[in-house]
């Protein structure tokens, strides 16, 4: 089957018709006629509970088919959109069944039920399957653009974030006691999706995440109408408002509000990020527009500036209409699913996945548990996975850094020294992992055999025939300063570029204050047999379980690791400054 211009379809189904059932609906018709995504939505099945009411919204709504049962759809060709309750359930299972499948937010109603869906989406990946879930807030071209500025450092170190999502849709006392006021079907509680996006947007903005929080939170009205008649009524089991503190983990600090009873406020998701060298601020309300500041003017004309954002330089706003004419609510929807069908046709993770998705879970799961316990601090779980250790953590770590410093589709060039050599293949697939995750574009990959010229070559290149690149991976840093050279050569910024703990990477990082990070590898690693048979020998037990050190390098701390007089190629972590000789035979001072 194929549609607009002989794309292929892809088979559509989405459970549940109410509001977010109405916008996806809205989202899969409108796919086409402004996006040349890779693939055409077919708007097969329709799901919900009540026979009529499903048929006669499949019928408004332009859907093929009407069904009651969402089981069946795990039988035919369609992929399934699941806003509402049973996120769980029907997703673990339609991932099982081979379907691609964006879900709704909050990914679920407990941290339970999403690591069973993370896991779920974890082994469908491997067959090609793909998972997302819906913090459409970030598709907003405005609140996109935010997150440039703050990726490229032109905000410098981020110290403050404010969140805020206030409306006023229950003030009224009279306000029915509908399934939302109800933890049993809730989940959480009322405010899980309002929190669930504050917190992904931030974390979204800053490239950063929040790693512990304290919490308060109130019910102003504690029984509500029962029916329509009102004159029953039941218990609110969740709250009305909360308020709660946190730490990113890049160490700045992090408020957030969510309440449904700001008189007067609609629908006002706001974040200000507040950093260093500038700020940011963006407001769902006026959704098109966007406050920066970056400090450069005089003081006499200092301050936020206005930028409208629907030109054809923003996001998503090319394939749109004139520049002026503003955008809506119902638009974040439609990016969202051109970038999940982008996603699959290019076999890369579309974000943000359900891993986001369970992290999101986790803090809200740390602000309920603050709350109900005196609001005292919380950690933010990170989850019964071992922290990566040896080569897999080098990789891991140096295209954590990118993901956080580089916009998604950002191009990535790999740097890679041999084929087949263990521990380079392992930093390497655990670089390859994170960079598709975080949606990057890895355009290249290179070995370079370790030598300095053919860094130089193969970077050069890559500008000339990608145009850009915007960050540099590297299994290893022994040419690190070479590529860093090739950008100056063409006349081009110093991407954000992964390194290691060598004296001369760590010296023209200071010196030209790139945004860089060297993940380490330290030859402790190398020497602890040798320390264990040692141990043997003279009769001395040896530990079980031995934690290695494996510092990561960063701007923060490292001014620790340079080493005044040591040779260009001295590893930090070599531990090997003072032994016999070495200085004179590797060129040190």
């Amino acid at each position: 089957m194929t549609t607009h211009h002989d794309r292929p379809a892809l088979g559509i189904a989405t459970v549940g018709y109410s509001f977010m059932g109405r916008a996806h609906s809205q989202t899969w018709r409108n796919v086409s006629p402004f996006f040349d995504s890779a693939h055409a939505p077919a708007m097969a099945a329709l799901v919900g509970r009540d026979r009529s009411a499903v048929t006669t919204a499949a019928r408004r709504l332009g859907w093929s088919t009407a069904l009651t049962d969402w089981r069946e759809l795990l039988d035919r060709d369609d992929d399934i959109c699941t806003p509402g309750a049973s996120h769980a359930e029907i997703a673990v299972a339609a991932l099982a069944a081979g379907k691609h499948v964006p879900c709704e937010n909050p990914l679920a109603n407990s941290v339970a039920e999403a690591e069973a869906m993370a896991a779920g989406a974890d082994a469908a990946r491997v067959h090609g399957v793909r998972a997302m879930v819906g913090f459409n807030y970030r598709r907003v071209p405005a609140l996109t653009l935010a997150r440039e500025p703050v990726a490229e450092g032109r905000l410098g170190e981020i110290r403050h974030v404010r969140a805020q999502h206030l409306q006023d849709r229950i003030v009224v006392p009279s306000f029915p006691l509908v399934w939302r006021l109800a933890k049993s079907k809730a989940g959480s509680d009322a405010l899980g999706e309002f929190r669930a996006h504050i917190i992904a947007t931030a974390q979204f903005v800053t490239g950063q995440h929040l790693t512990g929080v304290s919490a308060l939170t109130e019910t102003f009205v504690r029984q509500r109408p029962l029916g329509e008649s009102g004159s029953e009524h039941g218990d609110v089991s969740v709250d009305d408002a909360a308020l709660f503190i946190g730490r990113l983990s890049g160490g700045g600090l992090a408020s957030f509000e969510a309440t449904r009873f700001a008189t007067g406020r609609k629908n006002s998701l706001r974040i200000e990020v507040n950093g260093s060298a500038g700020s940011t601020v963006f407001d769902f309300e006026p959704m098109n527009e966007l406050r920066f500041d970056d400090r450069a003017d005089e003081a006499r004309t200092a301050g936020f500036r206005r930028i409208l954002v629907p030109e054809p330089e923003h996001p998503y706003t090319g394939a749109r209409w004139p520049p002026g004419h503003v955008l809506g609510y119902e638009h974040t929807l439609t990016h969202q699913a051109t970038d999940l069908f982008t996603a699959c046709a290019e076999r890369t993770e579309p974000t943000p996945t359900f891993a986001d998705g369970l992290q999101v879970q986790r803090v809200l799961a740390a602000v309920e548990t603050s709350a109900d316990n005196g609001n005292g601090w919380v950690p933010v779980q990170t989850g019964n996975v071992p922290a990566p250790v040896g080569g897999y953590a080098f990789g891991d770590t140096g295209a954590r850094f990118l993901k956080e410093k580089v916009k998604p589709g950002g191009k990535i060039l790999a740097l890679r020294v041999l084929p087949g050599v263990d521990v380079l293949e392992n930093r390497w697939a655990a670089g390859k992992r994170v960079l598709e995750q975080g949606g990057l574009d890895v355009v290249d990959v290179k070995f370079t055999d370790g030598d300095p010229a053919r860094t130089k070559a193969v970077v050069s290149d890559a500008i000339q025939r990608h145009g850009t690149i915007d960050g540099v991976w590297m299994d290893a840093g022994d040419t690190a300063v070479a590529a860093v050279e090739a950008f100056e050569d063409a006349g081009r910024k110093v991407p954000p570029i992964t390194g290691e703990d060598q004296q001369q990477f760590l010296e023209v990082w200071k010196k030209k204050n790139l945004t860089a990070i060297a993940p380490t590898y330290p030859s402790y690693q190398w020497r602890t047999p040798i320390i264990a048979a040692l141990k043997i020998l003279k009769g001395e037990p040896v530990p079980k379980e031995w934690k290695l050190p494996q510092p990561t390098i960063t701007a923060d701390n490292r001014d620790q690791y340079l080493k005044p007089g040591m040779p260009p190629l001295h590893y930090a972590m070599c531990g090997c400054g003072t032994l016999p000789g070495y200085l004179e035979k590797w060129g040190g001072k």
